[in-house]
């Protein structure tokens, strides 16, 4: 089975995560590897290295939806973990190999994030953030969207709580949680 056409949950967060919300990235990613998923995130710094790092640790498959052209790294941090992708998943981008990331092609990945994803899952994020609009373009889709709490007086929970609070996400509390919402959706 290609890549592409495999179950995919998109995990997404902000770049500045807590040990929390690292943890949190983490566990889910590799529960959802060992339920037969495959992990989609924006290959950024922060929540979506954590998620993409814990899938191919668990031996799984992630795909990487970048602003770049594929042959650049961007950021480039990330240029170990863009080549593991490379071979244990994929990089999709919608421009050509070397063209340059630039912010406007930033809520194109996201909504190419939703497509590919079967259900959208948030862990920490500012009140207005791009992983806001990955979750609101999956729900446009009509895919089912989680947000994992966070403390309340943190910012980068603020939006998980938002979404919550607007019944725009599904609160999750645990791997299990997450497992059997997307399970039955």
């Amino acid at each position: 089975m290609t890549t592409l056409s495999r179950k995919s949950i998109a995990i997404v967060g902000t770049r500045e995560p807590s040990d929390y919300g690292k943890q949190s990235a983490s566990l889910f990613a590799t529960a959802f590897v060992k339920n037969g998923w495959q992990v989609i995130s924006g290959g950024a710094r922060g929540i979506d290295s954590c998620a993409h790092l814990a899938a191919l640790r668990a031996a799984g498959k992630t795909i990487a939806v970048i602003a770049s052209g594929v042959a650049v790294d961007y950021p480039s941090s990330n240029s170990e973990l863009f080549k593991s992708i490379s071979k244990h998943g994929a990089l999709v981008s919608e421009v050509m190999p070397n063209v340059r990331a630039v912010q406007s092609r930033f809520l194109t990945r996201n909504r190419l994030i939703a497509a590919l994803s079967c259900a959208t899952l948030v862990i920490e994020a500012a009140y207005r953030s791009g992983s806001l609009r990955t979750a609101r373009d999956a729900a446009d889709l009509m895919r089912p969207v989680m947000a994992v709490p966070g403390q309340l007086n943190s910012l980068s929970s603020q939006g998980c709580h938002r979404l919550i609070a607007e019944r725009a996400a599904e609160i999750v509390t645990s791997v299990d949680d997450a497992v059997e919402f997307v399970d039955a959706n």
